[in-house]
């Protein structure tokens, strides 16, 4: 259903029915469903584990998305637990402090 017309078509009917519709896919560098559904979706937004999502996963997949002319709004950082952070809510990145901004969609 993914390869084929029928998602497409799908997606128009959900447009004209919702606000907004989420599509959960599997990992992006492991298998082709998020470039695929990316590819018809308006925008994608990328989930990042914490401590498990490495930076250079991240600069690929936002390659990945850009050469596919996919849009990303933005980044969800999952498990990610300030206690337990080393610069627990605030650090010091990039000459500033403040909330600790290598955490952050934009450093990505």
């Amino acid at each position: 259903m993914l390869y084929g017309p029928h998602m497409t078509e799908l997606l128009k009917r959900l447009r004209s029915e919702f606000e907004t519709i989420l599509i959960d896919t599997p990992p992006m560098l492991q298998i082709p469903d998020a470039r695929v559904m990316g590819r018809i979706a308006d925008t994608v937004i990328l989930i990042v584990r914490s401590g498990k999502t490495s930076r250079d996963a991240v600069l690929a997949a936002t390659r990945r998305f850009s050469e596919d002319g996919t849009r990303i709004l933005g980044t969800i950082l999952n498990d990610w637990n300030p206690k337990t952070s080393p610069d627990g809510y605030y650090g010091y990145h990039n000459g500033y402090y403040g909330l600790s901004s290598h955490y952050s969609s934009t450093d990505n």
